[in-house]
């Protein structure tokens, strides 16, 4: 099969350094004409090469001194091409000519100490002017060592600012649209739901990724679709794949199935021409519906709002084409000062959030990500799209901690403390109480011990794309789960796990957010909330409640019922289960004997009969995990 695609997204700002191929003519300033041309035309994620973005100066010419600057991430983790100015004193990988034979210098500059990721890219005239007309050409990469197009963006411009008088004034040109071809599907995805009715048709979702995790929305495969065993009563069948329909705001494939007995079961579905196959998550079918259904969700995303890929709209396409229930887009300060006021950023995100939720069938919680301090991130979410609540809010925590920011290393424990109750005294108004829900997260990275208040923290961020917080010593945990080394140096008073916070007596619950940067929502994490509906305030009342759970973007069922002084416990896993583990006070004190397959049952009493314990699910040969949140023995 040909397998090739240009995708085509409208959206008005830039962040990032994208490529493909295209050209635009920009005007600056009524005078100033500009043409970007960016070849090879059609590239694959993955595929090797030799990237050219050629400029034709303006009326008027360049000055020395002038020229053009291009943002773009510099990591492999969050970069576009790979392989390019991985050494910041070095350019070995970019090459600048110009059609006159005049010379050009390529300039680093790093925007973001705090982070060492962003850099721009300066390219400045030297010893003469380019004049109009003539050409100014980057190069990415050599005939011996091409660079990578690390993973297909969901924000298809590039952007491109110009100074052209020299004065440091750079004015953003008009990005062009560039086409980026994805890759095959390598991988193939089934979400059904946790909880349906015996004999009533229900939908489940089907994507294809490649193998760069991106969403192939071209994906046209023909699936064979059976019932991993037959004693459910599942049909088989096949299902036609079809492209997304980019007329409308959310698609996604998703076919009927129903089984006509109680049970847990699961459905297969196998692609044999791409040679792909996945098994869905559990599903419950009983007899009656239960008072709260199972809804899964990604709640710490980014968008290039602030520093992510993808605008807001292409955050929510790739998540509900993934299967999501809800999304939060969780964007630092919501959003970057260059994307306008506050005050517009807001109402981008209210929008936003308003045109892709849909109750009853997918979530858009409004949100954002607030750093009180350097050491202490919150995500803050909305039961409500109020642009006027939520300036109010974010303008009162900027008022708190303006100063705090800067000073808060040279304050003492007690004065800290006083801070933290003026900062949680914001949320405990009237007009945000019921309203809005607010947490931490990656504490064993950033830390923020002395920081928490007791009664307005419901929930904690278990796990992330950074890995485990849930443990201090991560020396027996999975590899795969680990928190990344990088993120475990640094001032270890200020940091603390989850488990040390619990031990302190603080009544938390579990969600996970995957802190995913690169516009796919709920690939490395997720949560799953019982909620009564499907809705803003169903879901913020499940997760503030602690009727949740957290998953590394699998959809394990836990369910822990007590029997008297016992509880029994379910655990169907969203893959093979390896290990079960019983966590009672920070210790683990019980595992199941003879796990096998994916579904287990047990019985398990506390002893002593005080404290908390939460269900720990491996599965997958520890790639992946669930985390029941923690129930408190009174």
């Amino acid at each position: 099969m040909s397998y090739s695609r240009r995708l085509i997204f409208y959206t008005s700002f830039l962040f990032l350094l994208n490529i493909g191929g295209c050209q635009n003519t920009t005007k600056t300033g009524g005078e100033t004409e500009s043409i970007i041309e960016i070849s090879p035309e059609d590239l694959k994620v993955g595929e090797e090469s030799i990237v050219r973005v050629t400029i034709t100066s303006p009326k008027g010419g360049i000055v020395v001194g002038g020229g053009f600057r291009f943002p773009f991430y510099m990591k492999p983790w969050n970069g576009l091409i790979k392989g390019v100015t991985e050494d910041k004193e070095s350019n070995s990988l970019v090459a600048i000519s110009r059609s006159d034979g005049g010379k050009a210098e390529a300039v680093n500059v790093l925007t973001n100490p705090q982070w060492d990721i962003l850099s721009d890219l300066k390219v400045l005239i030297t010893e003469t002017p380019l004049p109009e007309g003539e050409t100014l050409t980057i190069q990415y990469g050599t005939d011996d060592q091409k660079v990578v197009v690390g993973r297909k963006q969901m924000s298809l411009f590039l952007e491109v600012e110009l100074d052209e008088n020299g004065d440091g004034e750079y004015k953003k040109l008009a990005p062009p649209l560039l086409p980026i071809a994805e890759s095959e599907p390598t991988k193939l995805y089934l979400v059904a739901p946790s909880h349906v009715l015996m004999g009533v048709d229900f939908d489940v979702v089907a994507y294809g990724e490649d193998k760069h995790s991106n969403v192939c929305e071209e994906y046209v495969g023909r699936l064979d679709i059976s019932p991993l065993d037959d004693s459910g009563g599942g049909d088989h069948m096949s299902y036609q794949m079809v492209p997304w329909d980019q007329n409308v705001d959310l698609d996604r494939n998703s076919f009927s199935y129903s089984f006509d007995q109680k049970g847990i079961y699961y459905i297969k579905a196998v692609d044999h021409e791409f040679g792909i196959s996945d098994v869905s998550n559990p599903i419950i079918v009983s007899d009656s519906k239960p008072d709260k259904n199972l809804v899964w969700g990604e709640i710490h995303v980014h968008s290039q709002l602030s520093d992510g890929r993808g605008e807001l709209q292409d955050v929510y396409r790739d998540g509900y084409a993934r299967g999501l229930d809800f999304i939060a887009i969780t964007d630092h300060g919501f959003g970057r000062s260059d994307r306008g006021s506050l005050e517009e950023r807001i109402n981008e995100i209210c929008r936003e959030a308003d045109r892709f939720n849909r109750p009853g069938e997918f979530v858009a919680v409004p949100a954002g990500e607030t750093h009180y301090l350097p050491v202490m991130h919150m995500n803050m979410y909305f039961d409500e799209a109020n642009p006027e609540k939520m300036l109010s809010l974010a303008n009162s925590i900027d008022k708190i901690t303006k100063d705090l920011r800067k000073n808060w290393k040279e304050m003492t424990q007690d004065q800290l403390a006083e801070e933290v109750v003026t900062y949680w005294d914001v949320f405990k108004n009237e007009i945000y109480k019921d309203h809005t829900l607010v947490f931490p997260h990656h504490t064993m990275w950033l830390g923020i011990k002395p920081f928490l208040d007791t009664e307005r923290t419901r929930v904690i961020e278990v796990y992330s794309v950074h890995g485990t917080s849930e443990i201090r010593n991560q020396k027996n945990t999975p590899k795969a789960l680990q928190m990344k080394p990088g993120r475990m140096k640094g001032d270890q008073d200020q940091k603390i796990s989850v488990r040390e916070l619990l031990n302190e007596g603080m009544k938390l619950g579990f969600v996970g957010g995957s802190d995913n940067h690169e516009g796919q929502a709920g690939y490395n994490a997720i949560t799953g909330v019982y909620s009564r509906g499907l809705n803003r305030t169903s879901i913020i009342r499940g997760i503030y409640d602690q009727e949740c759970y957290a998953t590394s973007s699998n959809r394990t069922l836990i369910e822990v019922e007590p029997d008297g002084e016992n509880y029994r416990c379910l655990v169907a896993g969203d893959g093979e289960l390896d290990k079960i583990e019983i966590i009672h006070n920070g210790e683990p004190v019980y595992e199941p004997e003879n796990i096998s397959g994916r579904i287990c049952m047990f019985n398990w009493t506390p002893e002593p009969q005080e404290g908390y314990f939460y269900v720990k699910v491996l599965l997958s040969e520890g790639t992946e995990a669930a985390w029941s949140s923690p129930i408190w023995l009174e």
